[in-house]
């Protein structure tokens, strides 16, 4: 049997630190497994004094450009498939780029309910 030493606060909660950096990093590969893909780009404006900013490279990753975004990353979007990601491009190609988000409610298939479900992730450039 392994005796366990008594521990301070300070190094249990390195051993906790450690430990959920451990399940991040089992997440992270989870996600590249199932083939998603999660493009972010480090610029000066996600790093604050020398260290990244969390909080802003999550917001990054879940903003999707719906005016030049392909099928795959319109897909990532909650509720939409490539089905509905196909007909979102074809809106786009039949009558030119979406100038505010509300134009997306015209295609078919997005209705008041998936556009909120949606709208926080879209952006427009």
């Amino acid at each position: 049997m392994v005796a366990i030493p008594n521990l301070t606060r300070h190094e249990k909660l390195i051993i906790i630190f450690l430990a959920a950096t451990a399940l991040i990093g089992f997440g992270v590969l989870r996600i590249k497994e199932e083939g998603r893909k999660v493009d972010v780009k480090l610029q000066p404006s996600n790093i604050t004094h020398g260290k990244i900013d969390v909080e802003e490279l999550v917001r990054e990753a879940k903003n999707v450009n719906i005016n030049s975004a392909d099928i795959k990353v319109i897909s990532t979007l909650p509720g939409i498939g490539p089905k509905l990601a196909q007909r979102i491009i074809e809106y786009r190609v039949k009558n030119g780029p979406f100038k505010d988000k509300e134009t997306l409610k015209n295609v078919p298939g997005i209705g008041p309910r998936k556009f909120l479900d949606i709208e926080k992730f879209i952006v427009l450039e």
